[in-house]
């Protein structure tokens, strides 16, 4: 757990071994590790969307975009939140490190879905009879493909492919900007999941049958039918990051239906004052579902206990940001200060306190790794984690959470424990690195 406090004087964490030492040591071993953060940018009103910390539901900031928010995507590095406004019919893009917008793209038509490709260089929006391309690089429409478009759009996770639902399914070829190829559907679609491997689509009908189409998106035909029997507006869906589960929302629940054998396991009952969800997105540990319903409000749902455990302000569409483990390296952003070694209950048992401070103007979102990179003379005792995708891999790190709104702001400070136990005769020593996220992956 971290302390979060104001002051930067180095008397708030170098401290005598006492009883604040032994209650922050076993607060330190239990809760110090942090979940891991990600971000809803959801819709709030007619022109601002909301930023939401998942790690507190609370709300860090909220942007002025176009009129009419209809449909978000975040680019997969995290960067950029892009906004399709329904209404001023253009596209606000903003900049997920300060949560301002940096640039409108004007459309001239109303959009409808919008879709991000794997590298995060091109945005695709849905538009009244077309597709339109934008280079996230200089926020300009770079092409059009003529295409029917009455609903949603996803991206293949290999970024070969966009899917398009309208009357029926149209495959674009990213590569050359053009349709390749048509599922038909038989009925309309409105809304699709597609699997975390790319390797099937999921698609709900609009009007009575209320059923899922299962396209097998290597043969480029539908191989299965989800009977569901559900009467009413095609239902908005989302697929656990594992791929086995699809959520599927319907008027006052949200059904679990299992990939492999395509059969509903379980149902998430919700309220039915809130009614049809129009955007399910799934946070990227899978621990959590946010449900937009089309005038609010947003629904957060845990996975592993079925039940609802919040309701946020928002409508009609969501997207969550996505796992960046690796983080960015922020050492030299950061003003980091250290105790010494205090002895705790043994000689061999000792603790550390250190304050880690942001020293620039600007925000810097959270959590915060200490990553203790080349540890000799101890075992560190906080986790038994270790770094994946740092070099050098293996070092021991602790993540903790920068305040409540997990944002460590201009002259903001974090203090923690550290517990070392001591191996050797000479001095315990590392080599500090701190990072914007957690190195697990």
């Amino acid at each position: 757990m971290a302390l979060h406090t104001q002051s930067k004087s180095s008397s708030n964490f170098t401290r005598r071994v006492g009883f604040s030492a032994v209650l922050l040591f076993f607060v330190a071993l239990v809760s110090i590790e942090a979940r891991a953060v990600s971000y809803v940018y959801v819709a709030k009103d007619l022109d601002t969307v909301s930023v939401i910390a998942t790690a507190t539901n609370t709300e860090i900031a909220s942007v002025r975009v176009g009129q009419g928010p209809t449909a978000i995507a975040v680019t997969p590095n995290g960067a950029f939140a892009y906004v399709a406004n329904f209404t001023s019919q253009d596209v606000s893009v903003i900049n997920t490190n300060t949560n301002t917008v940096i640039a409108t793209v004007p459309l001239g038509q109303t959009p409808g879905g919008i879709a991000i490709t794997p590298d995060s260089a091109f945005a695709y929006v849905t538009l009244v009879a077309s597709v339109a391309v934008i280079d996230v690089a200089s926020n300009t429409i770079v092409a059009n493909i003529a295409a029917s478009t009455t609903g949603d759009i996803a991206i293949s996770p290999n970024g070969n492919f966009a899917y398009v639902l309208g009357d029926n399914l149209s495959i674009i070829d990213i590569h050359t900007n053009t349709v390749v190829g048509t599922v038909f559907t038989g009925d309309a679609v409105l809304h699709m999941a597609i699997s975390p491997d790319g390797a099937f689509l999921y698609l709900s009908e609009q009007g009575h049958n209320g059923n899922l189409l299962v396209v097998d998106t290597a043969i480029r035909s539908l191989v299965g039918k989800i009977v569901l029997n559900h009467e009413g507006p095609a239902p908005a869906m989302t697929v656990s990051p594992d791929g086995h589960i699809l959520y599927v929302a319907l008027d006052s629940s949200i059904l679990l239906i299992d990939t492999s054998s395509r059969t509903v396991v379980g149902a998430i009952a919700t309220p039915a004052l809130v009614g049809p969800f129009s955007e399910l997105a799934v946070t990227p540990d899978g621990a959590f579902i946010y449900g937009a319903a089309p005038l609010g409000p947003v629904l957060v749902i845990d996975t592993l206990s079925h039940r609802v455990v919040d309701l946020l302000l928002g409508f009609e569409t969501l997207a969550i940001t996505p796992d960046r483990p690796c983080g960015e390296d922020i050492s030299n952003k950061l003003l980091v200060s250290k105790s010494g070694f205090s002895q705790f209950l043994i000689p061999q048992l000792q603790l550390q306190f250190v304050t880690v401070g942001n020293g620039t103007l600007k925000p810097i979102k959270g959590p915060v790794t200490l990553v203790l990179n080349n540890l000799t003379n101890a075992v560190f005792l906080n986790n038994t984690l270790q770094t994946k995708c740092y070099s050098a891999g293996g070092s021991p790190y602790v993540t903790v959470s920068a305040g409540a709104d997990n944002v460590l702001s201009p002259g903001e400070f974090v203090t923690f424990s550290l517990a070392f136990l001591k191996t050797g005769s000479g001095n315990i020593t590392y080599t500090q690195r701190v990072v914007s996220s957690v190195p697990t992956k």
